[in-house]
């Protein structure tokens, strides 16, 4: 974190109560995002959150725990929702992400090194690229996206040049999940006066040591500095609301904003928040499906012992109550019955099968049909459609449509945090000079689709190096789009397009003209002009 670096008086407590500091904002919905996030991520991130499935995958009317637990082992989730959420994601790399400076201004190049890894020194390498469709995927999910900007901590430096030398001005990003963001204020200009952070650890002091310690700690950030809260209490203990969390670390930095950056999308393009219903009642139903066709597959015995007392006389062996049990099964056995005992699998019925079958494909349709939803409620935007009408066709895809939204919101975030950059770096000349570009066309045809068309092209070919250049770039980019190529590449392929230049082809040699020879018309003459031609020339050669 940034840091100053002579020591200043606190203007944070040293200890606060932690209902106060854990005091919540009005439109904080944590648990409903930790909810919509394992619906998005499925597999154990789900199946295995016990908080969430008892939320999602409640018990049945009276059902004992012990019959619940063994459905909750048996649940099957398939996440038709991260499937709708990665493929707008995905999309987005038609069109990446790119930077650059208002007019004729030009960056140093600071900033071409930032855009190839903009991660934390030490973490994994993130480019600007990937960082906007990783917190496209965030708004997707939980409708807010927030990316933190830090700057090293600083120390004593001679000159300016030291410093840069040491890295100090290295801005790193770090996004931030929405559910650990609790509480914020926003001042009129939309601009945040502070942020309160908040994160739950279980810590083991050792290998061989228990972790029986529960870590809450509270960082809030302001727009000069930051400090971070932290209470401790043993695992299984009750919370405590007056308990004092203590102030362990602070700092200034030189952002002059909290350095955070927010970008909220409106609701229509909140996919997660339209997919969770049916997400959730699709785990339910198809669970549920699968219990019954278990059963059903391993139905259970039941025996039906016919009457022991009759006034009738009755079999000898219909007087041993234990008939139904305590003779042996299986191939070889006989079992001695009496009047009326009879014994039948039972299970239940298939009928509902195909019925619950049915719904569920419906389901599955009614998931996939929210990209027309969203599509849908973007349209219904006047301002939106204005934007659109200068530069887009009329009838655009549907994914397209959504695409041309989030892309908007993606470009804002990536404006915000490039301003951040620059305010923590000291680069005042740059602050609102920052312009973005890409998120914003994305072809509507599919792969082959663009590979058929420049098939046709060649029979009919266009004389123009760059209109071909083009044709052969887009056919690159179809064919490496399912697999994952990197922008780096694309680039150094298009680089290679735009630099080749075909061989020119032999021309025939030039014949002497005869004495008295007439030469031909040009080709565009009439067909009149050319039959005399000809007709000269012969004459001219007896």
């Amino acid at each position: 974190m940034a840091d100053t670096q002579e020591a200043k008086p606190s203007t944070f407590a040293a200890s606060i109560k932690r209902k106060v500091i854990d005091t919540k904002h009005l439109d904080y919905r944590g648990d409903y995002l930790a909810r919509l996030r394992a619906l998005y991520e499925g597999g154990s991130a789900l199946l295995q959150n016990k908080t969430v499935m008892a939320e999602i995958f409640p018990k049945h009317r009276q059902e004992s725990p012990k019959v619940y637990a063994e459905r909750v082992k048996r649940a099957i989730y398939i996440a038709h929702a991260s499937e709708i959420v990665d493929f707008i994601t995905a999309s987005l790399a038609a069109d990446p992400i790119m930077m650059s400076l208002l007019g004729d201004k030009v960056p140093d190049d600071w900033y071409s090194v930032f855009a190839e890894d903009v991660s934390a020194p030490g973490g994994e390498r993130l480019p600007l690229s990937s960082l906007a469709r990783e917190q496209a995927t965030e708004m997707l999910i939980c409708r807010t996206a927030w990316t933190r900007v830090d700057m090293p901590k600083a120390g004593e430096f001679e000159s300016l040049g030291e410093q840069v030398r040491a890295g100090a001005l290295d801005a790193y990003t770090v996004p931030v999940q929405a559910e650990t963001v609790i509480n914020w204020k926003e001042l009129g200009t939309r601009e945040l006066e502070w942020v309160v952070l908040y994160d739950c650890d279980q810590p083991q002091a050792q290998w061989n040591a228990e972790r029986y310690t529960i870590v809450d700690t509270w960082t809030v950030w302001t727009r000069t500095g930051w400090a971070k809260y932290q209470l401790k209490r043993p695992v299984g203990e009750k919370i405590d609301e007056d308990a004092m969390a203590t102030r362990i670390d602070e700092g200034a930095h030189t952002f002059e904003r909290v350095p955070l950056v927010r970008t909220s999308v409106p609701k229509g393009l909140w996919a997660m928040d339209t997919l969770e219903s049916p997400a959730r009642e699709h785990l339910n139903k198809r669970s549920a499906l699968a219990w019954a066709e278990f059963q059903s597959l391993l139905p259970e015995l039941y025996e039906f012992k016919g009457p022991e007392e009759s006034s009738e006389p009755i079999a000898g062996s219909q007087e041993d109550a234990g008939r139904a049990t305590n003779q042996a099964r299986g191939p070889g056995y006989v079992q001695e019955r009496g009047h009326q005992d009879r014994a039948e699998w039972v299970g239940p019925s298939p009928e509902p099968f195909k019925e619950a079958r049915l719904s569920l494909n419906e389901l599955r349709d009614d998931m996939h049909r929210v990209m027309h939803m969203m599509a849908m409620a973007v349209s219904q935007n006047s301002t939106a459609l204005g934007r659109s009408a200068a530069s887009k066709k009329e009838d655009r895809s549907t994914t397209n449509v959504v695409l041309a939204a989030l892309g908007q919101y993606i470009r804002e975030h990536m404006i915000g945090v490039y301003t951040m950059v620059s305010r923590g770096r000291g680069d005042a000349d740059l602050i609102g000079q920052w312009q973005v570009e890409g998120a914003a066309e994305f072809e509507s045809d599919s792969g082959d689709a663009i590979l058929d068309r420049a098939a046709k092209f060649a029979l009919a070919p266009v004389h123009s190096a760059i209109f071909n250049q083009d044709v052969e770039l887009d056919c690159a980019k179809a064919w490496y789009g399912d697999r994952g190529t990197d922008q780096e590449k694309l680039d150094k392929i298009e680089a290679q397009i735009r630099a080749y230049v075909p061989p020119v082809p032999p021309t025939a040699p030039v014949k002497a003209k005869k004495e008295g020879e007439v030469t031909p018309p040009e080709v565009d003459g009439s067909a009149e002009e050319m039959m005399a031609s000809k007709k000269a020339q012969d004459e001219s050669d007896a």
